[in-house]
């Protein structure tokens, strides 16, 4: 019996390190609404918005206008996404409670309206933290956007952090944004007496079911 529980601790500990990264992980996204997914609905057209509009839940336009994307183009995730140019270059943001001096991963899912410049150019922002990015929209079509996962870290130097991007491209066809995440890269590790209070629940858990087996 005594190493029949050994055992049960010694995969336990194992594994449960990572499925308490896995579930942290799944539930730490500090972006509400990073799909566009809720919001005036833009139907099989576009909705361009105006700064200062709330008409995408969660998100607020700071400058130039945007295109609220509808089924025109095929979203990278869900049925929405933006074109950071409406009529002309845009930017939208969120704002979020961070932790001074944590690290942060931002994710983001890039494509481009095939219209126009070939080339369609942004830049993330946050916390004064900047960055560029490109897409090459040559052979993308409505329905096949060639949408490329990116990603940027930045660290905060506030308890609440505004994530901005913003079109670097001059006309009415621009990057387009899909699938917003932003996490911290540093997950807490359970403290060792929390890990093992878990390992023993768990363990108990077992060898019960086991023993009503037999």
């Amino acid at each position: 019996m005594f190493k029949q529980k050994l055992g049960i601790i010694s995969v336990l500990s194992t594994t449960l390190p990572l499925l308490l990264f896995t579930a942290n992980s799944a539930s730490a996204n500090l972006i509400q609404n990073g799909s566009f997914e809720t919001g005036s609905d833009p139907g099989d057209w576009v909705i361009t918005i105006d700064p200062g509009s709330t008409t995408i839940n969660n998100w607020t336009v700071t400058s130039g206008t945007i295109d609220y994307i509808g089924s025109l183009w095929q979203a990278s995730e869900g049925q929405r996404s933006i074109d950071l140019n409406g009529n002309n270059a845009g930017a939208i943001a969120q704002t979020f409670n961070t932790t001074i001096g944590q690290s942060y991963l931002v994710t983001f899912d890039l494509a481009g309206n095939t219209a126009q410049d070939t080339i369609k150019t942004m830049r993330v922002e946050a916390d004064g933290q900047s960055t560029n990015f490109s897409f090459d929209v040559t052979g993308k079509t409505v329905s096949n956007m060639g949408w490329t996962p990116q990603s940027w870290q930045f660290t905060a130097n506030n308890t609440q952090t505004t994530l901005e991007f913003t079109s670097l491209t001059p006309n009415a066809s621009g990057p387009a944004l899909d699938n917003v995440a932003v996490v911290p890269t540093d997950t807490p590790v359970p403290e060792p007496g929390t890990i093992l209070g878990s390992l023993t629940l768990l363990g108990l858990g077992t060898l019960s079911r086991r023993k009503k087996a037999h």
